[in-house]
């Protein structure tokens, strides 16, 4: 594929210290491909699995920031309750201004529990 998703491994608050780390190849195969074929994920209406156990990866915009508030809102309940200051949104400074431009931001969170997450983000092969 031409391109790869990169999650941020370390302190995912803002101003947080680490570093993006590449996803095992046939993720980012998998993740591409569902890109290509899932009009939902692709709009940021819908979260993919990452894996079958744990994690789950949504596209977002300046529009669909990720923000579960008002799931918790309409009585779903997760593990850890969702506050405001767990919304994840482009500006979020890990993302850099290609990166927003691309339309490549994505969060990563564990399924059942959106409060634990962190920034992804796609990159073309070759602009790591």
């Amino acid at each position: 594929g031409e391109a790869v998703f990169q999650w941020w491994w370390g302190d995912p608050h803002p101003g947080g210290s680490g570093h993006w780390k590449n996803y095992h190849p046939h993720v980012s195969a998998k993740l591409e491909e569902e890109l290509a074929r899932n009009e939902k994920f692709r709009d940021c209406q819908e979260a993919v699995p990452i894996d079958e156990v744990r994690y789950c990866l949504q596209r977002i915009s300046p529009s669909a920031p990720f923000d579960y508030c008002s799931d918790q809102h309409r009585g779903v309940v997760f593990r850890e309750q969702f506050l405001p200051s767990s919304r994840l949104t482009v500006e979020h400074p890990h993302f850099d201004d290609e990166t927003r431009l691309s339309q490549n931001c994505f969060v990563q969170f564990q399924k059942g529990n959106p409060r634990r997450r962190r920034p992804v983000r796609r990159v073309r092969r070759g602009e790591v």
